[in-house]
């Protein structure tokens, strides 16, 4: 084969163009990354955040270990509210350069969007210290912690980003004017909405401070009751006589009787401290019903509680802690028949607006104060008890729908009344008609008891169904009505211990 004389140059050019591509790729890269840059800048500053996107992603293929690139595809997805991606950028930013202007104040801005609160309070004290002239991120911190109902320790922060920037001194005020009226400082409150509403009174900010001032207004005459005063008489039909001195305590004398009996209930209480974050006050109660034959059923009950109340924020979710240490005496026909001292732990998580859950717990020590005919039938000791409720709120919180389990055990000092309980609970409250409302409850309650009872000698288990329907009806501010329908159907693997029992009450209620 013959080569032209063109031949000797294709060939050196065939070998030299790999050579040629490599040496000018990186130029190549580098323009591109450029012109991809500056269109997304474009792009991002006409507020054409999809475009920019576009051209940033593509534009950090080329360049993945760029910071710049990485904090502007992060600005980008954060004004697309794409939150969990711009979180991935930040934290990029982070990791190729610590000292990146702005870096720390944008990615707690996200953790607070994402509801993050404790990891947006760190990155706001790096750029706090970083940038101690920007105002939003005082503004920040104290809303997290005005969402977390640390009302005392938003405030300085509030005041802090009102006086770096005048154009948040409105919203600052206002914020302030709620954490100090929840800490029930009047005064105070009084005068920060007075100056956001002074700022621009047309504003939405400035017609709800009016509205707020108003309510204060209200407030500072009326001053906060420490006691509370409650008292019900009530009339019942009972188509079957039972004794059962508590929640948990198996009835111990079934009459098989109807009767009607008066029950008269008066409870009271002081709160030697109230207010917020802490309550702590003694409660007292008096039962006494009064039968109309069968007086050996007559219950008097004297019930005496230290409680305690704590509210506070987990997680963003709030809730209460109670702690009560109570202390029951019982008279059956004016003679002792029952003391008890009970521990009750509470936990309320308002996990949203319309959604409660309380967890229980409760430790009692029961002493019985009647004879007994052998060792077996001791009832005296402890009951332990856990359980779960939930709340569903519902007609604008006028009602809810509940649904609850609990678990209780009674170890006693006679062997045959030791048992294992379980009880699972529903309810529906709806109001109905003006000022009145109604209550649908089903209760199931199982006693398993460990031992075989000493005088049927066979092990006895318990079903007990408790169906209530009650209608309330307010009639003033102090005094309501309600009648109550009571169906309880307990069943027994021994005969002798199955009954039936119907109640009819109407009780009038007057409250101070």
């Amino acid at each position: 084969m013959h080569l032209t004389k063109n031949e000797p140059l294709l060939k050196v050019f065939l070998i030299t163009l790999p050579l040629i591509l490599t040496i000018n790729t990186p130029c190549l890269s580098a323009e591109n990354y450029e012109l991809l840059f500056s269109k997304g800048m474009l792009a991002f500053n006409q507020g054409n955040y999809e475009e920019a996107l576009h051209a940033f992603t593509r534009a950090a293929h080329l360049k993945p270990e760029g910071a710049q690139i990485q904090y502007y595809l992060a600005l980008t997805y954060t004004n697309l509210e794409n939150n969990k991606e711009a979180l991935k950028a930040f934290k990029k930013v982070i990791s190729l350069d610590p000292t990146y202007p702005r870096v720390h104040y944008d990615l707690g801005v996200v953790y607070y969007r994402l509801g993050t609160y404790s990891e947006a309070l760190k990155e706001f004290k790096v750029a706090e210290q970083q940038e101690p002239q920007r105002a939003m991120i005082y503004y920040f911190k104290g809303h997290i912690f005005y969402l977390q109902n640390k009302f005392s320790e938003s405030l300085p922060y509030f005041t802090k980003a009102g006086e770096l920037d005048p154009s948040l001194k409105q919203t600052t005020h206002f914020f302030r004017g709620i954490a100090l009226l929840k800490l029930n400082r009047y005064e105070d409150s009084e005068q920060a909405f007075q100056t956001a509403l002074n700022l621009d009174p047309t504003s939405d900010l400035g017609k709800a401070s009016h509205k707020y001032l108003n309510v204060i207004k209200e407030r500072k005459y009326i001053i906060p009751k420490k006691w509370s005063l409650n008292a019900s008489l009530s009339y019942q039909y009972d188509d079957n006589v039972v004794l059962e001195p508590d929640d948990t305590t198996s009835a111990t004398r079934v009459s098989g009787e109807s009767d009607s009996r008066a029950v008269l209930f008066v409870d009271g209480e002081y709160r030697f401290i109230q207010g917020f974050p802490w309550t702590m006050g003694i409660h007292y109660s008096f039962y006494q019903s009064i039968h109309s034959r069968l007086h050996d059923y007559d219950l008097q009950n004297h019930q005496g509680t230290l409680c305690g109340n704590y509210q506070g924020t987990w997680r963003n979710i709030p809730y209460q802690f109670q702690l009560d240490y109570k202390y029951s005496n019982t008279l059956l026909d004016e003679k002792r028949y029952l003391e008890s001292h009970s521990i009750t732990s509470t936990l309320h998580l308002r996990v949203n607006s319309n959604l409660l859950t309380q967890i229980h717990y409760r430790f009692q020590d029961k002493d019985f104060h009647y004879s007994i005919i052998h060792p077996t039938a001791n009832r005296d000791g402890i009951n332990n008890l856990i359980g779960i409720t939930h709340y569903l709120f519902l007609f604008e919180n006028r009602g809810f729908f509940r649904v609850g389990y609990f678990y209780d055990n009674d170890s006693t000092n006679g062997s045959n009344w030791d048992y294992d309980g379980y009880k699972i609970l529903t309810g529906l409250r709806f109001p109905f008609l003006c000022k009145t409302t109604i209550d649908m409850d089903f209760q199931y309650y199982q006693q398993e008891y460990d031992n075989r009872d000493f005088i049927f000698n066979h092990s006895r288990r318990d079903e007990e169904y408790t169906y209530n329907f009650s209608i309330y009806r307010n009639i003033n501010k102090h005094c309501d009505a309600t009648f109550m329908y009571t169906r309880i159907d307990n069943s027994s693997n021994i005969d002798f211990y199955e009954y039936d029992r119907t109640i009819y009450s109407l009780t009038l209620s007057v409250r101070f």
